[in-house]
């Protein structure tokens, strides 16, 4: 047990540690949330960390207790009332409010800026929203973000293009745990054991959000063409949609009579498992900013086909190719052929996505 000397030095440091409060739309397992809480991870020792959320339920709920962080969801579902954002910064004492929230951003910057927060940062991590947006209130939600936020981070260049206007703008690359997505020889035997898939079928895989932007349904086409052609293979899915997509694509794939060659594992704790039991990863989504799907699966050395959507600068490896969704699912399956089951070994270059990297740069925002 501590001594009383020891118990109020750690009371003392408590006390003094900087509190950052994250603002996200959600705590599910998305790349937003993923970047959140490698950040919180790292820095769980020198500052509070607090999330504030509000929408669905958090997938988070474990590793956020785990790391010491404090958890707020907003009751009523909804940042525009700047009257609860405010109260709720101000309740907690805030040193700096760092918000993921896009366009709702803006909502999220004044309501730091009345309450006296003095370090202020919004992070892109998008290009592009889905639906239809009121221009004039697209374009009212980036100047105040931009004239309100003390630092505006993003994930990449077109990120931050997308959400601020001027050129002051900083680029944190993704940063994640480079070997733990090694390629694993037994984790590859473990995965393809548990959905019964043999050693001799190509498994085709996908990981992220079952959604339009996604476009999970052209994959579904892509393994129609490849079937027919007398490939032996087989779709392996990761991640969920709203439950209507989940639904719908089910659906799709009961009529096509692909329900035994199409598998839904939804949301999984160990994604960096399947890396290895894939023998080709396809990313067909209509829009990215920079994924850390496209990453992982190169520090596992597996092939990757991915649209131009997905940012050119996303290839690390030589066994990641773009294609153009408009060359068609004929093209997309030839190239599949091409491919699958090519891994390398992965460029040095990925090391400069790692966590360490990501956080120094971080840090600095933070203390500056």
């Amino acid at each position: 047990s501590l001594s009383l000397k020891d118990k109020c030095e750690v009371r003392n440091m408590m006390e003094t540690r900087k509190k950052i409060l994250h603002v996200i739309y959600s705590l599910a397992r998305g790349g937003t949330e993923t970047y959140m809480m490698r950040l919180i991870e790292q820095t769980q020792g020198d500052y509070e960390n607090i999330v504030l959320y509000y929408d669905g339920e958090n997938s988070w709920n474990d590793d956020l207790g785990r790391l010491g962080a404090k958890v707020i969801k907003l009751q009523n579902g909804k940042l525009k009332r700047l009257r609860d954002l405010r109260k709720i910064i101000q309740e907690e004492k805030a040193d700096t409010v760092y918000s993921y929230t896009y366009f709702n951003s803006a909502w999220v910057m004044l309501a730091a800026f009345s309450a006296g927060v003095k370090k202020r940062i919004v992070h892109s991590h998008r290009i592009k929203t889905d639906g239809k947006r009121n221009r004039l209130k697209s374009i009212t939600s980036k100047a105040i973000i931009s004239l309100v936020a003390t630092d505006k981070l993003a994930c990449s260049e077109a990120a931050g293009k997308s959400l601020f206007f001027g050129k002051k703008i900083t680029v944190i690359q993704n940063g994640f745990d480079v070997e733990k997505y090694t390629y694993s020889e037994g984790k590859r035997a473990q995965i393809r054991k548990k959905y019964a898939i043999s050693d001799d079928c190509k498994v085709i895989g996908m990981i992220g959000w079952i959604n339009h932007n996604k476009n999970q349904r052209f994959v579904i086409e892509v393994l129609k063409r490849l079937l027919s052609d007398g490939l032996g293979c087989k779709l392996l899915l990761v991640g969920k949609g709203d439950g209507k997509e989940d639904v719908e694509l089910k659906k799709l794939c009961k009529e096509e009579e692909l329900t035994d060659k199409v598998i839904f594992a939804g949301m999984v704790d160990n994604p960096q498992d399947y890396y290895s039991a894939f023998d080709i990863l396809l990313m067909p989504s209509k829009w990215e900013a920079f994924p850390y799907v496209a990453l992982e699966a190169q520090a596992n050395g597996l092939p990757v086909v991915a649209s131009t959507g997905v940012t050119e600068k996303a290839k690390i490896n030589d066994n990641f190719r773009r294609l153009s969704l408009g060359e068609g699912v004929g093209k997309w399956a030839q190239v599949v052929c091409e491919m699958a089951g090519k891994r390398v070994e992965p460029n040095e270059k990925i090391n400069d996505y790692s966590t360490e990297r990501m956080m120094k740069e971080v840090r600095g925002i933070y203390e500056k």
